[in-house]
Order: structure tokens, then C-alpha cells, then sequence
């Protein structure tokens, strides 16, 4: 094994995948790997063992796997939510019912922006808004781009498969152009609907707009609003929060 000086592993453990990011000094390494493959996170480490460590989880458990191969290594994992606590202050009636992906992302949207609307593109579609002020305002949560493709495909088997591909002409000249069409633009359309109706809703003008998660990059092609793409936006998150860098005033706050 080899121990790295400043190398900082995060995990984001979401619905679908185990999304993990190693940041070293020679640079970057980022992997989506299949929970349910034991040996996916071992080979993503190879023999680097980190400094420090973060990780998040929308899944019950889903970090345990994890934890063991880290403490096999003398590295313990902070878990956002227990080790890493929110120092945003969540307007939910039970802020408990905020998923944690959703506030860490919300931490790294301030510290980046200030002010800012927020767009996790990932199995689901979540917005939120966060203020220089550190309050989160939670959004409208959705289905995501796959997850409606896979719905349409489930309930109309007889349709071609969505293959999260643009149409090749519009009006589409197919039935698998038609599909992606349908899918693709609806999905855009919803989220452009969405996040102007949350902009207005919470008295924050020409907010910046940050979209981040997996099909990030099908909304930018799409989308009638001009995003800012932060493509690991959550990892940034869980980098703030390990560097303890925010300030005395909200330390105290939890969610």
C-alpha cells in the first residue's frame, strides 16, 4: 500500500452507483462503480491509500462496504450527516427529510457562487436553492432522464428503447427519434419549468443556475436556459466539509 500526502478520496453514494473521486497531487481520479460489485472499490484504489476521506449515502448502509476496505487501510470514512455535520440552515418542516447528497451539494454551491439554484440530474432530478446567507431552500424532486425512459419502456414494451441519445431530426422521422425526442425534450422542459418556478418562488433574482449529476450533459444540449455545469459538484461538496473551512458562525448549526 502507499500512502498519498494530501490525497482526499469522496464517495457519493447514490441511488444506482458509487460514484468516487481521488484527488492527488499528480491529479484526479473518478469512477462510477456498481455497488453491488465488492471488488469495484478495491481496484479503484489499487494501493493508494488516502489522507482523508468523505463519503455520503442516500442508501441505507450503502457505505459499509466501503468503510471496512478504508479501516482495512488505517483510514477512517467521515459520513456526512454523522462526522461531517450540515451548516446550512434546511427550511423543511423535518429538515431530517432532506437527503444528504442534496445539502452537500448545496455547500458547494455557496462556497463556489454565493447565491444559487441547484439541479442534480442523476436517477431522480432534485432542485434546491441556497443563499449567501446559508439557507437551503429544498425544490420539487422528479423523475431523471433514464428513469423516465426506462418507465416509458416498462409500460410500452412495444416502443423502441431510449437510449439517452438526441433526436437525429426533428419533427422526428422514427420511432426511436420519436422516443428520444419525446423523452428528451420533456425531460428539459420539465427542469427549464421547474427551476423558473423555484427562481420566482423564493424572491432571488437571475440566480446562477448549476446543474451537476450524470445526465448533466443531455439538459446543456437541451435546455432554453444557460447553465453552469459543475460536473462534481456533490465531491466538491464533501472537499469543503473535510477542510473544515466553514466559518466559526455555522459550526454550531446542524441539520
Amino acid at each position: 500500500m502507499t500512502r498519498v500526502g494530501s490525497a482526499t478520496l469522496t464517495i457519493d453514494r447514490g441511488n444506482s452507483t458509487l460514484d468516487c473521486r481521488l484527488r492527488m497531487p499528480s491529479g484526479e481520479r473518478r469512477a462510477r462503480l456498481d455497488p453491488a460489485d465488492p471488488s469495484a472499490f478495491e481496484c479503484f484504489l489499487g494501493d493508494i491509500v488516502p489522507e482523508k476521506a468523505g463519503g455520503l449515502s442516500v442508501v441505507a448502509g450503502g457505505l459499509d462496504a466501503a468503510c471496512a476496505s478504508l479501516a482495512a487501510r488505517g483510514v477512517r470514512l467521515a459520513v456526512a450527516g454523522s462526522a461531517l455535520r450540515c451548516p446550512l440552515q434546511i427550511a423543511y418542516d423535518d429538515p431530517s427529510q432532506l437527503g444528504v447528497d442534496r445539502w452537500v451539494a448545496g455547500c458547494a454551491a455557496r462556497a463556489k457562487f454565493g447565491d444559487a439554484l441547484i439541479v442534480d440530474c442523476g436517477t431522480a432530478v432534485t432542485f434546491g436553492v441556497v443563499s449567501r446567507a446559508g439557507i437551503y431552500q429544498a425544490g420539487p424532486i422528479g423523475p431523471g432522464l433514464s428513469t423516465m425512459g426506462y418507465a416509458l419502456a416498462t409500460r410500452a414494451p412495444a416502443l423502441p428503447r431510449f437510449d439517452c441519445l438526441p433526436a437525429a431530426s426533428f419533427p422526428p422521422r422514427g420511432s426511436l427519434d420519436a422516443v428520444r425526442a419525446g423523452v428528451g425534450l420533456g425531460f428539459a422542459a420539465a427542469v427549464d419549468a421547474i427551476a423558473c418556478k423555484l427562481e420566482a418562488s423564493v424572491g432571488l433574482e437571475r440566480l446562477p443556475k448549476v446543474v451537476t449529476g450524470g445526465d448533466a450533459a443531455h439538459l446543456l444540449r437541451v435546455s432554453s436556459l444557460r447553465w453552469i455545469h459543475v460536473e462534481g459538484l456533490v465531491h466538491d461538496g464533501l472537499d469543503w466539509l473535510l477542510e473544515d473551512s466553514c466559518p466559526s458562525s455555522m459550526r454550531d448549526s446542524n441539520c
